[in-house]
Order: structure tokens, then C-alpha cells, then sequence
């Protein structure tokens, strides 16, 4: 007689050998999303689809994948450069707004101190080349692992943020913002999103 080192259910037995095959019990596996709301259909051994009301704006282009944060406005209006002067410590956790374009250094210091995102204007294509350590294919994008999402809302280069558009997301700073920054060009069009829970 032996004793069994899990509790499960025997799946298969060999007379020949003595050898027998447990099943542990299933485990439950937890996922979340990275945005709140009902899950209104599940596709089983794919995902779901969670339905919430809010704000949904689509940038250009972006790197990065999901990730969520409360928004916090880093600048004065959407002409503003996003500098690492204007990256500080308590972003950390954050989904920050920027204006016309962000630097390289300011991308390195907001990693550094923990901002989950940047939603800005555009980015100089050699500054995001450098931060990410080799050139892009703007075919497909989303799983990078930068540290953040970065969603450019009007392109490569200096574009500032169209006033409407910064005052609206300015209105919204303190709320949840989840964030995507996956963009497929090819294939099918996917772009950058931003969604803001109501």
C-alpha cells in the first residue's frame, strides 16, 4: 500500500508497471483585466469581453501593451514638450499626459520612477529607437517590455495635442485610465486606446 503525495483523482493505472497517474484537484486561476466593468461573454480557454461605460479616444501609433492608472496631466497645455523635469516621483503608479512630444530622457525617467503610461502628441522616431534599443516595425506592435505603454495621439515628430482633445483628457485627470498601446498596421487596422471609466 502507498500513500498518495496529492489530493486528486486517478486518472490512468498500469497493471504492468504499478504505475498511477493522479490528477491534482483544479486550481481556480485568477485573471484580470486592466479595465473594470461586467463581463457580458466568456470564450472558453480565450478570454471575455467586459463591458463598461466611459470615454474612448484611439491614438496613431503605440508601444506596449494593457495597463491601467489614474491620469495625471504633466504639463500646461498640449503644445508643451514632456521633459524629464516634468516627470516626478509621485507619477509613479500613473498614467501621464504630455503635449507635443516626449524625450528620450523624459521615457527614461518615467521608467525609473514607475509611470505605468504616456499618452503625448508624438515622439522623435530616433528617440523611441534608442529607448527601445532597436528600430520598430511599425507593422505590429504591443509587446514590447518597456516598463510603460506610450500611445501617440497625432504621429512621429513634434504634434502638439489639439486643444479640444487635451482639455478633455485635462477634465479627466484623477480617474482610472486603462490603456493600450498595441497598433497592427497590416494585418488588420488596430489601433492605440485609451479608455476612461465613467
Amino acid at each position: 500500500m502507498a500513500r498518495s503525495p496529492i489530493d486528486g483523482v486517478i486518472e490512468s493505472f498500469s497493471e504492468k508497471t504499478g504505475w498511477m497517474m493522479i490528477r491534482g484537484h483544479p486550481v481556480a486561476v485568477e485573471v484580470k483585466s486592466f479595465i473594470p466593468g461586467e463581463v457580458t461573454q466568456i470564450y472558453p480557454g480565450e478570454g471575455a469581453t467586459v463591458e463598461t461605460y466611459g470615454l474612448m479616444f484611439n491614438g496613431v501609433f503605440g508601444v506596449g501593451g494593457e495597463t491601467y492608472g489614474l491620469l495625471e496631466v504633466a504639463v500646461e497645455a498640449g503644445n508643451m514638450p514632456l521633459t524629464s523635469s516634468e516627470i516626478k516621483p509621485e507619477y509613479g503608479g500613473r498614467v501621464i499626459v504630455g503635449g507635443s512630444v516626449v524625450t528620450l530622457d523624459a521615457l527614461r525617467e518615467a521608467v525609473k520612477q514607475g509611470v505605468k503610461g504616456i499618452i503625448v502628441g508624438g515622439v522623435d522616431e530616433k528617440d523611441l529607437t534608442y529607448f527601445l534599443g532597436y528600430e520598430i516595425g511599425l507593422g505590429v506592435t504591443g509587446n514590447e517590455s518597456l516598463g510603460l505603454t506610450l500611445i501617440l495621439i497625432e504621429g512621429f515628430g513634434v504634434n502638439p495635442i489639439p486643444e479640444d482633445r487635451f482639455e478633455e483628457l485635462k477634465g479627466l485627470a484623477g480617474k482610472l485610465a486603462c490603456i493600450d498601446g498595441t497598433t497592427h498596421i497590416r494585418s488588420r487596422s488596430m489601433r492605440p486606446e485609451i479608455i476612461v471609466p465613467l
